[in-house]
């Protein structure tokens, strides 16, 4: 697996290049809640994986608990309350990721095509996207189902096994997010190129 520890270098380079400080944040808070989850232990979702009455234990002991357990490392905060909060960040990271990859494509397409995108789905740019840059989003469009089953509700249970749910998913996902990243950043250069000259 990929470490996301090794991503530092590649977004001290990259996040100067991007358009606006709402893509520069949030790829940052991105990688920031993917490095949490990490140095919290994060593998899976286990939390979820708990009996529906120990989840709900957790959560109203950590509602009732004055010392939060929030950044504290084991054995300082209890396991479940750990399992809970890595499970946080991770699902922190895997909601902007597919933000950032949803508004990535259409300014990939714009600053590509020098028009709006067409009014279609996602689908349609993303297979625009790996036609034209030969680059794949295969996980990314995991990390997009995922979300949006947990968006409109079809998740339900803790027995019901998630497609998308582990650390090596995640850092998967955010490989492709910085190159489609690196891909909007090249294009939009490429168009101010062109555009300073005659």
């Amino acid at each position: 697996m990929k470490n996301p520890t090794n991503y530092r270098a590649r977004l001290l380079e990259l996040v100067p290049k991007l358009e606006g400080s709402t893509l520069q944040s949030r790829l940052v808070m991105a990688y920031v809640s993917l490095r949490c989850a990490q140095a919290l232990g994060y593998k899976r979702d286990d939390f979820r994986r708990q009996r529906a009455v120990d989840r709900t234990e957790v959560l109203k002991n950590l509602m009732s608990d004055h010392d939060w357990p929030i950044g504290k490392t084991a054995p300082e905060a209890e396991s479940d309350n750990m399992d809970l909060e890595a499970a946080y960040y991770f699902n922190n990271a895997l909601l902007r990721i597919v933000f950032l990859t949803e508004i990535g494509l259409k300014l990939l397409f714009v600053n590509h095509m020098k028009v709006d995108p067409p009014d279609r789905d996602y689908v349609w740019l993303s297979r625009w996207y790996e036609g034209t840059f030969r680059k794949s989003l295969a996980w990314l469009s995991r990390a997009r189902t995922e979300v949006n089953r947990f968006k409109h509700g079809r998740a339900s249970g803790n027995k019901e096994e998630r497609k998308f749910e582990t650390m090596e998913n995640g850092v998967n996902a955010f490989d492709e997010l910085l190159l489609l990243m690196k891909a909007v950043a090249d294009a939009r250069r490429g168009s101010k190129c062109r555009g300073s000259h005659p």
